[in-house]
């Protein structure tokens, strides 16, 4: 998404060598983060590339752990110290990201995804019955379960610490998201001025997340969410391409909400029509694949192959 170069590339190392990151997600309004850096940056020779994996990795490399409280974004990173060879694993405090791990005796595997770790040998892959009682009550297998007994999820906001063949966990808290006592208290009584509060954030929040090197659209289906994600990013950027999926029965139609917010907010409407007949066989084993744990939302049918047509156009949508 930022710095398409191959400088950019991971797993990254920091300019000491002392460090490495890989990294899924991204971190929002880095820049700031960077801006902090400064010293640290002038005495490494300065950024030698424009990607957020980079600050992430300089600021660890000054600052420690304690940098992961200012991380605004969705992520899941492992960080290597060569010096005391530790590894760090994070998730972020929400969950976005998936982080997967299996402790092999006295190594240890970690992944964004379920399957490749089930590659591994030395993997107790039989079934966890507890995580499928979990997935056949709530349609999901919850963090720290997955259906194969060898391998866990860490927390949202979990941080794993491994060395020496040994793990520790614990969370933490970030200082962004998280209310503070003061800033309650300073909440606007005026019920014109806390809508006038929840504009400009959401405003703000969309605009960092439109920071991209590549191409980005909005999916927007006509409902308030979609809508006000749309419109927000409307107000930051000319232009701004949509899509929505559109479908044979009316029941399930939603085109002519999304039309009208398109058509009032100027966008670049773009309509895919899902098969009459459904997802093919292979795209649903594909999904099967993709999910890893069962994943008991009906929404994910269509939006795989909304994605897929959605790429064709955009690199990201919100």
């Amino acid at each position: 998404i930022r710095d398409l170069s191959e400088a950019a590339n991971q797993p990254m190392q920091s300019a000491s060598g002392d460090h490495w990151l890989t990294y899924n997600g991204e971190i929002y309004a880095f820049e700031k983060l960077a801006s902090r850096l400064k010293p640290h940056l002038a005495r490494q020779g300065g950024l030698r590339t424009t990607s957020d994996t980079e600050v992430v990795l300089e600021a660890l490399a000054a600052d420690g752990a304690a940098v992961l409280e200012e991380l605004n974004g969705m992520f899941a990173l492992g960080w290597w110290q060569v010096g005391p060879e530790e590894l760090v694993l994070v998730r972020d405090p929400i969950g976005i990201k998936p982080l997967y791990v299996a402790e092999l005796g006295d190594s240890l595997a970690f992944c964004s995804e379920l399957s490749p770790l089930l590659k591994l040998n030395g993997i107790d892959a039989s079934m966890d019955l507890e995580a499928l009682e979990l997935a056949l009550v709530l349609g999901v297998v919850p963090a720290p379960w997955t259906l194969c007994r060898g391998v866990r999820q860490l927390l949202p906001g979990e941080l794993l610490r491994w060395r020496g063949g040994r793990s520790e966990r614990r969370r933490y808290t970030p200082k962004i998201g998280t209310p503070q006592p003061d800033a309650l208290a300073a909440m606007p009584k005026d019920a014109a001025a806390r809508e006038a509060m929840l504009e400009s954030l959401l405003d703000e929040v969309v605009g960092d997340q439109l920071v991209s090197d590549v191409p980005i659209g909005v999916l927007l289906s006509g409902g308030v969410d979609s809508s006000v994600v749309a419109a927000a990013a409307s107000r930051r950027v000319a232009g701004v391409k949509t899509f929505s999926v559109v479908h044979r029965d009316p029941a399930y139609d939603e085109r002519e909400a999304a039309r009208a917010v398109a058509a009032h907010l100027g966008t670049e409407h773009i309509e895919l029509e899902l098969p009459e007949d459904g997802l093919t066989d292979d795209e649903l084993l594909g999904l099967v694949d993709h999910h890893g744990d069962p994943f008991a939302d009906s929404s994910s049918l269509p939006t795989r192959r909304l994605a897929r047509e959605v790429r064709s156009h955009v690199t990201v949508a919100l």
